[in-house]
């Protein structure tokens, strides 16, 4: 199913109409979040999927080739699904493309064009966490057939919960290896991809078109990233 296009300027939300949702999500969520957060449903996307929720953190759950996982944070109550979107569909470009853009003004990264984005989104496996009713787009992770990662992005509001490790390990177990390449002046990512077992195989000048060089690193046995997983979720560091 096509997404829907987003318009120009996202709705403004009147202050009743935020309150009813910040109610709603309360009185039927299963997992709670930080308070304050990204609302990516301003965009008015919406999916006539209902994926499988669960209510206990688990990992990973395979249920016709989507992994679900639930997760707790501290505040406002919101369920958390996963859906994994098939090469040529499009499905949430839009909401992911607004985060693309979010981070890239707020945090100088995720520079593509709005062409090769949405060229290479529609190609790709798309890994994808969904929040509350609304189809809210917490995280996503575009990845080809053999595991090499385009686009990898977690809203602001939702870092630190294990979402990214997730959706990495999800590529990972699909196509039973992942990689991917990072800027070289990016030591959050690396130190990111490092932490799940990731290993630099070579470094690349001007891989960027502003110059900057990129590591390409590689995760070759996806068991390795599934166990890491789950000790993090199980509290570990």
């Amino acid at each position: 199913m096509p997404s829907a296009t987003a318009p120009n300027t996202p709705p403004r939300l009147s202050a009743a109409a935020a309150t009813a949702m910040s109610a709603v999500c309360s009185r039927n969520a299963n997992v709670t979040r930080r308070p304050r957060l990204v609302r990516w449903y301003a965009l008015g996307l919406r999916t006539a999927r209902t994926p499988e929720r669960i209510s206990t953190p688990r990992f990973p759950v395979r249920d016709g080739g989507i992994i679900v996982v639930a997760t707790q944070h501290s505040g406002v109550s919101v369920t958390v699904d996963k859906q994994v979107v098939p090469p040529g569909s499009g499905d949430y470009l839009e909401a992911a493309w607004a985060l693309k853009e979010h981070i890239r003004e707020h945090e100088g990264l995720l520079k593509q064009r709005r062409g090769f984005f949405a060229n290479a989104y529609r190609r790709a496996a798309v890994h994808c966490f969904l929040g509350g009713g609304d189809d809210e787009l917490v995280g996503f992770a575009a990845a080809r057939s053999d595991g090499y990662i385009l686009f990898l992005a977690v809203a602001p509001d939702y870092r630190g919960e294990n979402f990214g490790e997730q959706l990495v390990a999800s590529v990972a177990a699909d196509a039973g290896k992942a990689s991917c390449h990072a800027r070289m002046t990016n030591e959050n990512a690396i130190g990111f991809y490092r932490n799940l077992g990731f290993t630099v195989e070579r470094e690349i000048e001007d891989y960027y078109e502003d110059g900057t060089g990129a590591y390409y690193l590689r995760l070759g046995d996806h068991d390795r990233i599934r166990d890491r997983i789950s000790e993090l979720l199980r509290g570990g560091r």
